[in-house]
């Protein structure tokens, strides 16, 4: 998690910006230490074909869950899954963003995807630590699921009623 230079113990830029500062009673700032994230490929069950399913990894005290991708995505055809060789793991210079290969299919458009994932789960986390939340499992997962849900809700077209029975009564007049 971190190490010591001389007799400072330093943390890598990775943790800092999920540190929460807190004043208790005796004005001694206390640290907090938030959730981190990262993208990365499950490799603790096998699919078919010798794939593996990409998942949100969350660790927080110790304790990891993974969300999988094609569960947090709306767009049914990607298929979040591949195998190993295709596969790039989360460097230290990649900020915990695993990666698809050139050799998968639409891979520039989920790659996409895994980096706004990632985004909208770290900024998640830092709403927590500026809003003073304790973090948790259940209200991480129901918060992620909900961009994606609020996501999908802006993009459909809205229609009023009366436009839905006049285009339904014309259909059948043209057939």
């Amino acid at each position: 998690m971190g190490f010591f230079v001389g007799k400072a113990f330093v943390l890598p830029p990775l943790l800092t910006p999920l540190l929460t500062p807190k004043i208790d009673g005796n004005a001694a700032v206390i640290l907090q230490i938030m959730a981190s994230v990262s993208i990365v490929l499950k490799t603790t069950k096998k699919l078919v074909n010798d794939e593996y399913a990409v998942a949100l990894r969350v660790i927080h005290n110790r304790l990891c869950k993974y969300y999988l991708m094609h569960s947090l995505v709306s767009d049914p055809t990607l298929k979040f899954r591949v195998n190993q060789k295709d596969w790039r793991s989360p460097q230290p210079e990649d900020n915990g963003l695993g990666r698809f290969m050139k050799t998968v299919p639409d891979f520039r458009k989920m790659n996409d995807i895994l980096g706004q994932k990632l985004l909208a789960a770290r900024n998640l986390l830092k709403e927590y630590a500026e809003d003073g939340i304790e973090f948790n499992f259940e209200r991480f997962e129901e918060d992620i699921r909900s961009i994606e849900s609020r996501k999908s809700f802006k993009n459909k077209k809205s229609i009023l009623l009366k436009d839905y029975y006049l285009s339904i009564i014309q259909e059948h007049e043209q057939n």
